[in-house]
């Protein structure tokens, strides 16, 4: 149909990424964490960061891109404070997105 619908032919989702794993998160740097997760077959990654456990308070998410990334390390965050943090996989691009589910929270105090 004229406007690409949903069902437009040639228009495949991509497949669904496995849900990965948070394998570390330290602050060894003042205002700063380094997150760690398993690598999953995916075309990049989203991490979200949290205040508190619901991941409602100071939620923020950052992507990285690349299929070889399994790490990333935020700053500017405040000092002394405890946040949480998750991960989850995703393939395509674009308006065509698959996304994998989010890993368990995985809490870290800030140094």
């Amino acid at each position: 149909p004229p406007g690409g619908g949903a069902d437009t032919p040639n228009v495949t989702k991509p497949n669904k990424p496995k849900k990965t794993v948070v394998k570390k998160a330290v602050s060894k740097k003042k205002g700063t964490v380094k997150i760690k997760w398993k690598k999953v077959k995916a075309d990049g990654y989203q991490i979200m960061i949290a205040k508190n456990k619901k991941m409602t308070k100071g939620k923020k998410v950052y992507t990285v891109k690349g299929k070889k990334k399994i790490s990333r390390t935020i700053k500017k965050l405040k000092s002394g404070r405890k946040y949480y943090v998750k991960v989850r996989a995703y393939n395509g691009s674009g308006n065509n997105i698959s996304y994998g589910a989010w890993s368990n929270k995985k809490a870290v105090k800030v140094h």
